[in-house]
């Protein structure tokens, strides 16, 4: 129940793991070859995990499926989000955690690697949320999130990744 089976995951000695992060401004964009330009630079970069931000809205999955990768995860999105897509590689154990969720685009995915447990967030911050009344719920919602993960205390290793952009003074207020 919302845990990860007591498989190993896959042991990539003398390889590091390879998490490719990019703002694709919507997938299915230019007849597609957004999507070409992704899969070369994923062979080409030997990625085992592609978090992918501004994916696009109501996006058909199965035609974004590449060779050797899980089906992406491509979870609801908030009425103003964008869209974020998660790739892992087919022998990675992975676990959806939408309880993590809590209304910020974040997907959030548990994997097993090397025998670690690891807590991956992909996170889109929509630049249009420029008060500071915006920025300071978007933080706040981050901020309980990253306690709740600290408090679950079950990884070896969390990280976030994504656009959040961050600009101008009020978001780090």
């Amino acid at each position: 129940a919302n845990d990860i089976e007591t498989h190993p995951g896959p042991i990539l000695s003398d390889v590091c793991t390879k998490i490719l992060s990019t703002n694709i401004n919507s997938i299915s964009a230019h007849q597609g070859t957004r999507f070409s330009e992704l899969k070369h630079v994923v062979e080409r970069l030997s990625c085992n995990v592609i978090c992918i931000c501004e994916a696009g809205k109501a996006v058909d999955i199965d035609q974004y499926e590449i060779k050797g990768f899980h089906k992406p995860l491509y979870p609801d999105i908030p009425e103003h989000g964008r869209g974020i897509m998660v790739y892992i590689k087919s022998y990675i154990a992975d676990v959806l955690r939408n309880d993590l969720s809590n209304q910020n685009e974040i997907v959030w995915v548990e994997l097993v690697i090397n025998h670690k447990r690891i807590l991956l967030g992909s996170c889109y911050n929509c630049p249009s949320l420029i008060s500071k009344e915006q920025i300071h719920s978007f933080n706040s919602r981050l901020k309980s999130t990253l306690q709740k993960i600290r408090s679950e205390n079950r990884y070896d290793m969390a990280l976030i990744n994504g656009d959040f952009n961050a600009k101008g003074k009020l978001f780090y207020d």
